[in-house]
């Protein structure tokens, strides 16, 4: 005496959304692997040759197997549209620009507010021009 459900078999191919016809090739490829169906009858009712059965069956597990395989957890992420991905970009732009400009308004700043600290190469010694106290890209 079994225990547990009957096996379904060829129900479950028939739950499966996808055109009849290749519901009917999987049921007999599956046939093929539990036993059921030889190859020579697979070939006869699918109207293929031996080699190209075996291809399909590969082809089958291949993408069973593929799958079944563990995946990264959680929602997968949406394909973004091209203008959606200009409108990223664009935006990302705008954030640059606006931190750009507020980095020269303050370099601005503190120019004008501290004047002092600016030191004129010419009052420097030889061995001190060489290197300059304030970047150039900051004297803009």
């Amino acid at each position: 005496m079994q225990r547990g459900r009957p096996p379904q078999q060829s129900a479950l191919v028939d739950a499966l959304s996808g055109p009849e016809e290749d519901k009917r090739r999987l049921r007999v490829i599956l046939a093929t692997i539990t036993g059921e169906l030889t190859i020579a009858q697979a070939c006869i009712q699918l109207d293929i040759c031996e080699s190209r059965l075996y291809f399909l069956r590969k082809q089958a597990l291949e993408a069973a197997l593929n799958g079944i395989a563990p995946g990264k957890p959680g929602p997968r992420p949406k394909a973004i549209s091209p203008e959606e991905q200009r409108a990223l970009e664009a935006e990302q732009k705008a954030q640059d620009l606006e931190f750009e400009l507020y980095t020269r308004q303050v370099r601005e700043e503190l120019m004008a507010s501290l004047p002092h600290v600016l030191i004129q190469p010419n009052a420097l010694s030889q061995s001190a021009q060489k290197k300059p106290l304030i970047p150039p890209n900051l004297l803009r």
